[in-house]
C-alpha cells in the first residue's frame, strides 16, 4: 500500500493566459525619436512595432528581459512625420498580447540659435550741407545671412545709442554745434546680435564758402581696352569720401558689375575695375567720378577708348 508521500505530484495547469497591456503612452518626442512606455499584468517581453502607415509596421524596437514596466526608445525617425505604432508583449509561456494602434507626430527640427552678428556698417556719409546743424547721415545696408538685419543703432559723439529702425538714412532732430563731430552706426539682427559699428568724423561749418570742393583727382584710367576685356580707374580723394562712378557708352550708362559706390580708404584711395561688354561700340567714352564729404560733392571725368 503506497504511503502518502509517494503520491505523484500533480503538475500545474499550463499557462495559456496572455498578459494584460495597460498605460500605453508616448513621451520625450523629438524630431528624430520618442519613448514608448506601458505596463503588463505579469512579467513579459516588450516590443514596439512602428511605421508611417497604419497596419504596416516596418521597424521594431524592444527592451530586454521579462518585466512589468516597459520603456522602449525609438530612434532614427523623420521630423514632422506621423507614426503609427503598437506594443507587443509575450509572457514566459509564450502567450502574446498586443495593443491597439496608436499614433504620434515627431517634432520639427529646431535650428541652432543665431549667434553670428551682422556685417559691419560701411559707406557712412553726410548727405546734407556742411553748414546744416541737423545733419542727415546715410549708410550702406549691412548684411546678415541668418536672422536678417532688424534695425540700426545710431550714436552721435558720446551720446546714447538710439534705435532708428530699419532705415539707411537718418536726420538728426536736435541741432549740433559748429565744429567736429562723430556719428556711429551699427546693425542689429533678428536674434539681437550687434554688428561692428561704422564711424564717421565730420565737421559743421556754418560759414563755409559756397564754392568749397572735395579734393578729387583721377590718377589713372585704362586708356585703350578691347571689348570683352577689363578696364580700371584709380582715383584719389579725401579719406572717407563717398564715391560713385558712371561709365557712359553710346547705349547709355553702363550697368557692368564692379561699378558700385565706394568709400575712400584711410589714405583717400579708391578704384574700380569693370568688364567692357563684348558688344560695346568702339570709340572714346566718358567716365565720371564723384566724391561727397560733409554734404559737398565734386565730380571729375576722364575718357578711355574701346577698340
Amino acid at each position: 500500500m503506497p504511503r502518502d508521500n509517494d503520491t505523484p505530484a500533480i503538475p500545474p495547469p499550463p499557462d495559456d493566459v496572455s498578459p494584460v497591456i495597460t498605460n500605453v503612452s508616448v513621451s520625450d518626442v523629438t524630431a528624430s525619436g520618442a519613448v514608448v512606455t506601458w505596463t503588463t499584468s505579469e512579467p513579459a517581453s516588450g516590443v514596439v512595432e512602428f511605421g508611417t502607415r497604419p497596419n504596416s509596421a516596418h521597424s521594431t524596437a524592444e527592451n530586454s528581459g521579462l518585466v512589468t514596466s516597459h520603456s522602449v526608445q525609438l530612434t532614427g525617425l523623420a521630423a514632422l512625420t506621423l507614426y503609427y505604432f503598437r506594443v507587443v508583449s509575450n509572457d514566459a509561456g509564450g502567450n502574446e498580447a498586443a495593443s491597439a494602434d496608436q499614433t504620434f507626430t515627431t517634432a520639427r527640427v529646431v535650428p541652432p540659435p543665431d549667434q553670428t552678428p551682422p556685417g559691419a556698417v560701411t559707406g557712412l556719409r553726410i548727405t546734407s550741407a556742411v553748414s546744416d546743424t541737423t545733419p542727415t547721415v546715410a549708410w550702406d545696408a549691412a548684411t546678415d545671412g541668418a536672422s536678417g538685419v532688424h534695425h540700426y543703432l545710431l550714436k552721435v559723439d558720446t551720446g546714447d545709442w538710439v534705435n532708428v529702425g530699419d532705415v539707411t538714412i537718418y536726420t538728426r532732430a536736435a541741432a549740433l554745434s559748429q565744429g567736429s563731430h562723430t556719428v556711429s552706426v551699427r546693425a542689429v539682427d533678428g536674434a539681437d546680435n550687434q554688428g561692428e559699428a561704422g564711424v564717421l568724423s565730420f565737421t559743421i561749418q556754418a560759414d563755409s564758402p559756397p564754392d568749397e570742393e572735395v579734393d578729387l583727382e583721377i590718377v589713372s584710367v585704362t586708356s585703350r581696352v578691347a571689348a570683352g576685356s577689363n578696364a580700371t580707374l584709380v582715383a584719389r580723394t579725401e579719406p572717407g569720401a563717398y564715391c560713385t562712378i558712371t561709365v557712359y557708352y553710346k547705349s547709355g550708362p553702363s550697368e557692368a558689375a564692379g561699378l558700385y559706390d565706394k568709400s575712400a580708404d584711410g589714405s583717400g584711395g579708391v578704384s574700380w575695375t569693370w568688364k567692357v561688354g563684348t558688344r560695346t561700340t568702339p570709340g572714346s567714352w566718358e567716365v565720371v567720378v564723384t566724391a561727397t564729404l560733409n554734404g559737398v560733392t565734386t565730380s571729375k571725368s576722364a575718357h578711355f577708348t574701346v577698340t
